[in-house]
């Protein structure tokens, strides 16, 4: 799955997040007491999150590198971040 592909899916879940998060703070409500006033609050700010998550996706990794075939070439931690660091510069 492409970074665009993926950022476009969690861009929806984080859509459905914030369009059922009446429900969603209710069941925070009833199964951790949070007052509700801050559980419709956690609700957005994870959708905010997810949506976070989906852009820094497709800027980390838009110039068609994948995790996955980063870690398939057996890169040690600190080599994938030298990567990283001549890709971004």
């Amino acid at each position: 799955m492409t970074p665009w592909k993926r950022a476009e899916l969690l861009h929806k879940a984080a859509a459905i997040l914030k369009e059922h998060k009446k429900p969603i703070a209710e069941c925070l409500v009833k199964e951790i007491a949070k007052p509700a006033k801050d559980a419709v609050t956690e609700v957005v700010r994870s959708g905010d999150l997810v949506s976070y998550c989906a852009e820094e996706g497709v800027r980390i990794l838009g110039r068609g590198f994948f995790w996955s075939q980063i870690a398939s070439l057996g890169m040690r931690r600190t080599n994938i971040v030298s990567l990283l660091r001549f890709l971004l510069v």
